[in-house]
């Protein structure tokens, strides 16, 4: 999470955006640590703790952030009815985003 806080490049933030996603999901197959909880439980603990910089990176990065980051909320309903909303929030900015591209298409191939 301090990472994400720092001057990433584009590419960069969405690796590391998917591989927080991938690992505190719970994927990977990591066994219980010393602590009783697994990987995946462990990297929620944090990913909640981060919520308010994940939802922030959603709508200052790109388009693909910001799924990124509402499928992060989504998988660990993140924030209870304020996760709800900043998900939908952030779809649909990829949702403008992606007909922003579509509209910018026709035009330049017409």
């Amino acid at each position: 999470m301090a990472a994400l806080a720092g001057d990433l490049s584009t590419l960069a933030r969405d690796v590391l955006l998917q591989t927080l996603w991938f690992v505190a999901a719970g994927s990977g197959g990591y066994g219980p640590t010393a602590e009783g909880t697994g990987l995946g439980e462990g990297c929620r603990h944090h990913v909640q703790e981060g919520f308010w910089r994940l939802v922030q990176i959603g709508f200052t990065g790109t388009a693909e952030d910001a799924e990124t980051v509402a499928d992060i909320c989504e998988s660990f309903g993140l924030g209870g009815d304020e996760a709800v909303f900043y998900q939908a929030e952030l779809r649909e900015r990829v949702r403008e985003d992606q007909a922003r591209a579509t509209r910018l298409m026709l035009r330049t191939s017409g």
